[in-house]
């Protein structure tokens, strides 16, 4: 890419689509790294895309949310919103849902573009929503965390952290995993918002958590990437990196992959936190894995691809 990019890239089908500042979403041969093709928006584009039945969803800095064919890169529709779009939509029983900086959160037929229904908050969104049974989650710059029927968009909880969001939650075992700014961990319950339990950190949180098999993994400005029992948030280890980790680390198999602001992919051993492997980058990047293969896209604008031992 020509400049650089922020959002984290999406592989589909043997397709890697990532959007970048230089007002492009593109999509790559994951194979090979060859453009596939690409679409102009007329602004940056950090929101990461979504793909659901053949088609790429993902929002624009001009506030405009895109509906485009997966094969081709042909537009099926655009929603000007009005508002700046960092947040990355989610697809989800026929409806596009996502929030901007005018604190807007929007369901959008998926077909049409046509609006379902909306929340106007004033408090800008810049988490990505989450969603699981029947809800969706997610939470503002004033630290309000919403659960929000997905159905016709009524408030069902909220909870209000004690700093600032810009994570997206995970969703695990009946629990909503979040960080915020004011260095705090937060597993809620899903069913109604209660905190289950609650730990500091070494610094904010930006990081998005990631899940799996009863335990949390996420990254911190303090450097470290944690391990956490879901269950009491006990932690079962942390690893230090060179500097900020502000990207959403990844499970693939028995590893967890992140990018840290030190300029490094690491891939680590998700039962002891030790580096199977590293690779420096330059930059910090976000990642995404599949077939074998890690595909960090550095917020310099390059792609690599990384061969996971």
């Amino acid at each position: 890419m020509d400049e650089s990019s922020f959002a984290s890239p999406i592989l589909a089908s043997g397709t890697l689509f990532v959007g970048g500042d230089d007002e492009t979403m593109h999509a790559l041969d994951a194979r090979t790294g060859d453009t596939v093709w690409e679409f102009r928006a007329s602004d940056e584009v950090s929101s990461s895309p979504a793909i659901q039945d053949g088609v790429v969803y993902f929002g624009s800095f001009d506030g405009t949310v895109h509906a485009l064919d997966a094969a081709t890169g042909q537009q099926i529709w655009s929603v000007d919103t009005g508002s700046s779009i960092h947040s990355s939509p989610a697809v989800v029983d026929g409806m596009v849902l996502f929030g901007n900086y005018g604190g807007t959160f929007y369901a959008l037929d998926a077909e049409t573009g046509a609006e379902r229904w909306r929340i106007d908050g004033g408090v800008q969104i810049s988490s990505s929503p989450a969603v699981s049974d029947g809800a969706v989650i997610y939470s503002d710059t004033d630290g309000v965390v919403w659960a929000v029927s997905i159905a016709d968009g009524s408030v069902l909880w909220s909870f209000q952290a004690e700093g600032a969001i810009f994570a997206t939650a995970a969703i695990g075992d009946g629990q909503v995993v979040i960080g915020d700014f004011a260095n705090q961990m937060y597993a809620l319950s899903l069913a109604d918002g209660s905190v289950d339990w609650q730990l500091p950190t070494g610094g904010p949180v930006y990081s998005s958590a990631a899940i799996s098999e009863g335990t949390v993994f996420v990254g911190c400005d303090d450097g470290n990437v944690y391990s956490f029992s879901l269950d009491d948030g006990a932690v079962n280890w942390f690893l230090p990196t060179g500097d900020q980790v502000r990207t959403s680390p990844v499970v693939a198999g028995d590893q967890v992959i992140v990018g840290s602001y030190d300029g490094t992919i690491y891939g680590i051993d998700r039962g002891t936190g030790e580096v199977r492997w590293s690779q420096p980058v330059g930059s910090s990047a976000a990642v995404t894995a599949g077939g074998g293969v890690v595909y960090a896209i550095t917020i310099d604008g390059r792609i690599v691809a990384i061969a996971n031992a």
